[in-house]
């Protein structure tokens, strides 16, 4: 039973090799934009963490913690974090991160977890990686550790909302080291020229939307990552459940994603690509991304992640210009803004006791830490998350405590390990929906039908 587990989500979380058609990329030349002041330029990142570390009981003989990690500016912050608990040699301990790119790390854990292997200590994963891995028993559960340092390290300063985000099946198994959400862009020297406010609604973003494209400030409107394969099946996810639907009903061997509400939902993203450059079914958020800084459209929905980017004079002729919101929600729903933590977990089998393992962990992301990350990512404390100068130097955190007011969408239902496998099968088929080669319902039905198979061949349906 435990080999069959650990080949079904092997074969889940490696994703697959999926043919797609290549689109090639229009050139657009964009309209220049206005120059903000030179006051926007934004400041240079800081990876150096503050303060020092002391275990409270570090180990009597010294020992090895190896990190393993893809590199990103808030991952070698707290890879610094953690080796300030080398530079004591009190703590008897000693540091070591094996970066590796994304895909990489990914497999690396994989094969390590799976052969119970003990080359890590921590490791980097995701939140659907932690689901993942929890469920095939890779991981070693945290709540003992948390109930026995909560209190020395403020772990109350984390709100019961993100540690929700880090159980599986009713156990903690992951520390929340940073956050990611996407938000609303918006060119706020446009909208202001026609008296518009960001939409709070779909259905107001469409009002302005139609306008936006008659002025033509812009070459296009809007940008989102519908990429064809995973970023489009993710945007189809948000859409989906902010509208009320649903991707599964009575657990794996029940998908709605082809039902009405579903078909609903792909219906009205076809009728958004009016508003959106032509080859949109090409882009991932790096392309979004561009396609603001370069002034081709005046609104956009991506990554907090790529805020700062809209304010560097090197790469942005938008400085200053770019505003952020929640994304709107379909009527009084909840905005689609959602946020999710990446996570710090410790394998279920380590030559390291736990107990030590935990202390450095705690030490790399206590408060003050994250004080000092803060301008890289969104913090899981609240004391950082909140804090006024914090704010008022991250100006998207404003659209994001806003989406937390207002109820941000529950990304709950996603947090299962078959999820991945239906969320890439929509991805493809319904690119080839928008690019009107069949119809919306034609895609889902043969998304569905692809997803049964494999979650059928990769053990989720018996």
């Amino acid at each position: 039973e435990v080999t069959k587990e650990v080949e079904k989500v092997v074969t889940q979380v490696v994703p697959t090799v999926v043919k797609e058609t290549v689109v090639v990329e229009k050139v657009v030349t964009p309209t220049p934009a206005p120059t903000a002041a030179p006051t926007a330029v934004a400041a240079a990142v800081n990876l150096t963490p503050p303060g020092t570390c002391t275990l409270k009981s570090p180990p009597a003989q010294p020992v090895s913690i190896v990190y393993l990690s893809n590199k990103f500016s808030v991952l070698e912050y707290y890879a610094n974090a953690l080796e300030l608990c080398e530079q004591n040699p009190a703590n008897n301990v000693k540091i070591q991160t094996d970066w590796l790119p994304s895909n990489e790390r990914l497999q690396k854990a994989i094969l390590v977890l799976s052969s119970g292997d003990t080359a890590y200590e921590i490791i980097h994963a995701t939140t659907n990686n932690m689901v993942d891995f929890a469920s095939a028993g890779w991981l070693l559960p945290l709540d003992d550790l948390i109930a026995k340092y909560k209190d020395e390290y403020k772990l109350d300063d984390i709100p019961e909302a993100v540690w929700a985000k880090m159980r599986v099946n009713g156990k903690i198994y992951g520390i929340p080291n940073s956050g990611n959400a996407q938000i609303f862009f918006y060119r706020k020297d446009i909208y202001e020229k026609y008296n518009l406010k960001p939409p709070k609604t779909w259905a107001e973003a469409e009002e302005q939307f139609k306008l936006l494209a008659e002025k033509k400030d812009t070459p296009y409107v809007f940008a989102a990552a519908w990429a064809k394969g995973s970023d489009l099946g993710y945007e189809f996810s948000r859409f989906l459940l902010t509208k009320g639907g649903a991707w599964f009903g009575d657990g794996p061997a029940d998908p709605k994603f082809n039902d009405a509400k579903a078909v609903e939902v792909g219906e009205w993203m076809k009728g958004m690509l009016k508003y959106m450059p032509p080859d949109v079914l090409t882009y991932n958020n790096d392309k979004v991304m561009i396609a603001l800084q370069q002034g081709q459209v005046a609104a956009a929905v991506t990554w907090v992640t790529r805020a700062k980017q809209m304010d560097d004079p090197t790469q942005s002729k938008v400085v200053g210009l770019i505003h952020f919101a929640p994304v709107p929600s379909f009527g009084d729903g909840p905005t689609g803004t959602s946020i999710g933590f990446d996570t710090f977990v410790i394998p279920a089998k380590t030559d390291v006791p736990a107990d030590v393992i935990f202390q450095v962990l705690m030490e790399a992301t206590n408060q003050e830490r994250q004080a000092g990350a803060a301008d890289l990512a969104i913090m899981p404390r609240s004391s950082v998350a909140t804090d006024p100068a914090v704010v008022q130097r991250n100006r998207y955190l404003v659209a994001i405590n806003e989406a937390i007011e207002r109820g941000m969408y529950d990304q709950l239902p996603t947090m299962v390990p078959y999820y991945g496998i239906a969320m890439r099968a929509v991805g493809n088929y319904l690119a080839d929906a928008l690019a009107g080669n069949i119809t919306v319902k034609e895609a889902l039905d043969t998304a569905v039908k692809d997803y049964l198979v494999q979650a059928k061949e990769q053990g989720f349906i018996k």
